[in-house]
């Protein structure tokens, strides 16, 4: 298991998979003390869409049960990913 603070200053992907699509974004870890969170990797992305503003994604150190590897295969210096499950009676 990789400290997220070894993450700080490096470039990482973050693979986000929803119903068998992926979609890979790239960005730059930052590990930061927050008062009310704690640790936490703060991952700002590198190719912001004007209209979307720039994504960042806070992990939360203590609450944090994935796994983070090597990135040379997407580029960086290492890739984690979060997979979302849609409810199937979701409503809107």
């Amino acid at each position: 298991m990789v400290n997220l603070s070894r993450l700080d200053g490096k470039s990482v992907a973050l693979v986000l998979s929803l119903s068998g699509c992926e979609v890979v974004w790239l960005g730059t870890g930052s590990y930061q003390t927050d008062g009310t969170l704690g640790n936490v990797l703060r991952i700002s992305f590198d190719e912001p869409n004007e209209a979307d503003g720039r994504p960042e994604l806070l992990i939360q150190e203590s609450q944090w049960r994935g796994t983070i590897a090597d990135g040379a295969s997407h580029g960086c210096d290492y890739v984690t990913a979060i997979t979302l499950t849609a409810e199937k009676n979701a409503t809107q």
